[in-house]
């Protein structure tokens, strides 16, 4: 009887002891999921930013390539990657194509850490011409970009990288387009793949 009167005044301290534990350790599993889940939701932003660079620096390269001077287009190697050089159609002049100044597309490492891996293991993609310098595309790998060219066909490959859940973790990504090139070039005149005139 005695015994049941102290059960009924209430719990024990062992008994709240083992409530506080079991009440911790459930936290503590729906802090982790929580956490883990933010980590990967940040790492899906970073790779969709990525690519989307990406595609938006292969769609550069791809514009300009395809109107390249056939004659002219010349992949070399520099800094580890593929290198490209080309002209694109301006203007008619006195039934002639002018053409302009040459356009380079190149890799160039980076002096920062972009993908925030700990490492300035990363470049970039660039434009020249003129001596204006413009950067399409960040966190690319050394020596990832590359250009092929099989007769009127070129293809132009790109790899990039970033940090993944964890920062010694690295998600990369690969993309690829052909171009078909469209002029003949050389000496002044040249089909304009069936376009007109350019616009400059």
């Amino acid at each position: 009887m005695n015994s049941a009167n102290h059960r009924a005044r209430g719990t024990t301290v062992t008994e709240l002891i083992v409530s506080f534990a079991i009440l911790s350790l459930i936290f503590l599993c729906v802090f982790a999921i929580l956490s883990s889940s933010s980590s990967l939701h940040g790492a899906s932003s970073r790779m969709a930013v990525i690519e989307d660079q990406s595609r938006t620096a292969l769609d550069t390269m791809a514009r300009e390539i395809r109107l390249a001077d056939r004659q002219s287009l010349l992949i070399t190697t520099e800094n580890g990657a593929d290198r490209l050089d080309c002209r694109v159609p301006l203007r008619f002049a006195g039934g002639a194509v002018v053409w302009s100044s040459p356009i380079t597309f190149r890799y160039e490492p980076s002096s920062f850490d972009t993908n925030r891996n700990g490492i300035v293991d990363e470049g970039r993609i660039v434009r020249l011409q003129n001596g204006a310098r413009r950067i399409l595309c960040q966190h690319v790998q050394p020596g990832g970009l590359g250009f092929e060219r099989e007769q009127n066909n070129v293809a132009i490959r790109m790899r990039l990288f970033t940090a993944g859940v964890d920062r010694n973790d690295l998600l990369v990504t690969a993309v690829e387009t052909s171009v078909s090139l469209r002029n003949s070039g050389g000496t002044g005149t040249g089909n304009l793949g069936g376009t007109g005139a350019p616009a400059e």
